[in-house]
């Protein structure tokens, strides 16, 4: 062999090695040199846009109204902790004669940024402050009052509410009861459902009576002031 060809072999082995050694290297480059990326995510855009996490407000709102025409959105409060609004009698309710029944309505819904939920009437408490004084011994008059309840959510026929109307001015919850009677919900306080953002609006019709009973001759001068409580409950997935 010449060494010519020795040579040559030799060349082309040291190219090879080169030539591996050269992969070998631009293998370790493309690694060490590679692209990154990174990709986030956050908390929460729902389908209105993205608002974050947070919670729903749930609020009701009343209107204790009078008059011929039932409200729809304008005039109704809050008042959470303690009677706010009075009933609206048609008659002055302080004049009460056995036999008299008195009618009076109001009108609940959640307010304009409220998810939606159930409304559930409870028995009456006796109400008392510096304005609104109990004359009552012995709340003689408080066990002899009786009270029944319609509800409705059309304000055509929630303006029945009155002693020619009060049959038609929607379905029975309550029907006599005594005012601290506590009620089941097949005899009464059934619930009521309200939709969200104040798009519905439940009317409640009031009716009080003094019963035409000869024990309730001696019940003269006496006043006391009965308080519901609307139990509102917001519903899961609003």
């Amino acid at each position: 062999m010449s060494v010519h060809a020795v040579s040559a072999r030799r060349r082309r082995k040291a190219l090879a090695i080169i030539a591996g050694g050269t992969a070998v290297g631009v293998a370790g480059l493309v690694t060490l040199a590679a692209w990154n990326d990174n990709e986030w995510v956050f908390g929460g855009a729902g389908p209105d846009g993205e608002s974050g996490v947070g919670t729903s407000q749930f609020n009701v709102v009343q209107n204790a109204w009078e008059g011929t025409s039932a409200p729809t959105t304008a005039d109704f409060a809050d008042y959470e902790t303690e009677p706010g609004d009075a009933l609206t009698f048609n008659v002055d309710p302080a004049g009460l004669t056995p036999g008299d029944t008195i009618y009076a309505p109001v009108a609940l819904k959640t307010d304009s940024d409220s998810i939606g939920g159930t409304l559930t009437l409870q028995p009456a408490v006796p109400f008392e402050d510096a304005t609104h004084v109990v004359v009552d011994a012995g709340d003689a008059l408080w066990d002899a009052l009786t009270y029944s309840v319609r509800v409705t959510t059309t304000a055509a026929t929630a303006e029945n509410c009155s002693a020619t109307g009060f049959a038609s001015a929607g379905s029975p919850i309550v029907d006599g009861a005594g005012l601290d009677d506590v009620l089941d919900g097949t005899s009464g306080f059934v619930s009521q459902t309200l939709q969200a953002d104040g798009q519905d609006v439940q009317y409640y019709c009031f009716a009080i009576t003094l019963p035409n009973d000869p024990a309730n001759q001696n019940l003269q001068g006496r006043t006391v002031f009965p308080a519901w409580r609307f139990a509102a409950s917001s519903v899961t997935g609003n």
